[in-house]
């Protein structure tokens, strides 16, 4: 099954999500400081989704809504890190 991410954002706090019959399943939380940095803090993925490169998708999603907005990245939470370590090419976003 295709999921679709969405996107929230409130005055500085945001995040990329997947609902499902309206309860979030999937997510990707960050926080936009004053140079508009988003600092990915934390992803969460339910055991529903495991498995499913979900967790991937949501931080590639954030890079792709990033770079299309002018914005830079700063990876905080420990998988976003791990998938910059996977996709240098990507890390030219990074602050």
């Amino acid at each position: 099954m295709e999921w679709k991410i969405r996107h929230e954002q409130n005055v500085r706090t945001g995040n990329f999500y997947i609902n499902k019959d309206c309860d979030r399943i999937a997510f990707l939380y960050y926080f936009e400081d004053p140079e508009g940095v988003l600092q990915l803090i934390h992803t969460f993925v339910s055991d529903e989704l495991r498995g499913q490169q979900i967790a991937s998708k949501l931080v590639a999603y954030a890079t792709e809504y990033a770079q299309n907005n002018k914005l830079k990245l700063q990876a905080i939470c420990p998988y976003v890190v791990k998938w910059f370590e996977r996709y240098p090419d990507k890390k030219d976003i990074l602050v």
